[in-house]
């Protein structure tokens, strides 16, 4: 087969907007696996809610790319491929710059794979990471609570607001970490050289895969660079329009219509 590996974003992607995982998918995910490609997921999550899904999919030694690509994991074993963490002093500086900005807007740190911290009385991140299976202690100082370098740090909020403390922000830390929308409603400080693109590159060099023989597939701006490094980068049709003008093709369906499920019959058509 052409391609041996598919590395998947999940919310927007491979999941409903319900953070669900159609039958359709399902089968096609195994449909896959069965003739001997890898399954990947990708995502901005956490590697406890990840692995739920590779349990969902039933991925024999499954393989995850969680935070944005900040943390590789190789499931089976347990072993932690790679972690990068954003340095205590920065994360601290970042939200002492945040303060004044983030009024009616929620901040939620990791601190630990498994962990994270939010503001004392905020009621947005508990409920909307809930899913995503961490722990999330609240806390009446951030910067202040901080007290090892940190994973990522997440704005959530009204996007008109975000794209404010985005053109505020970004010139302050551009030379220092990353900054990304993630969600229409989530924009994400990152580790310093961190990305989907990245991560699956380590990742498939550690398995022996060429990245001309690796599908990406994606929904949103911390997808473009994993598309831009796969042999076959593809949007879902709800993505955002700078993933599809970087795709190489562009599902009819949507992520709520079953759309991995259009991929895997477009991987295994004779157009390729």
């Amino acid at each position: 087969m052409k391609y041996k590996l598919i590395a998947t974003d999940l919310d927007g992607t491979l999941g409903t907007d319900e953070h669900e995982i159609t039958p359709e998918n399902k089968q096609a995910a195994l449909r896959i696996m069965d003739l001997g490609m890898k399954i990947v997921i990708c995502s901005g999550r956490s590697p406890a809610s990840l692995i739920e899904v590779t349990k969902t999919l039933e991925i024999k030694d499954p393989y995850i790319i969680s935070f944005n690509g900040g943390f590789v994991l190789d499931v089976s074993t347990g072993t932690k491929l790679l972690e990068s963490r954003m340095k205590i002093e920065l994360a601290e500086e970042i939200l002492k710059n945040l303060k004044p900005l983030t009024e009616n807007i929620e901040l939620v740190v990791y601190t630990e794979p498994y962990e994270a911290i939010t503001e004392t009385g905020t009621e947005i991140a508990p409920y909307a990471f809930g899913y995503a299976k961490i722990n999330i202690e609240p806390k009446d100082d951030l910067a202040e609570a901080l007290e090892n370098d940190v994973l990522k740090i997440i704005l959530i909020g009204d996007r008109v607001k975000l794209e404010f403390i985005y053109k505020e922000m970004e010139p302050l830390v551009a030379d220092k970490c990353g900054i990304l929308f993630t969600g229409s409603q989530i924009l994400e400080f990152v580790p310093p050289g961190v990305n989907k693109g990245e991560a699956l590159k380590f990742l498939a060099k550690y398995l022996g895969i060429s990245m001309e023989e690796v599908v990406a597939f994606g929904d949103n701006y911390n997808d473009m660079e994993m598309l831009k490094e796969a042999g076959l980068g593809v949007a879902v049709a709800n993505a955002v329009t700078p993933l599809k003008n970087t795709a190489d093709f562009v599902t009819c369906r949507d992520n709520n219509n079953s759309a991995f499920s259009e991929l895997v019959d477009y991987i295994l058509s004779d157009c390729l």
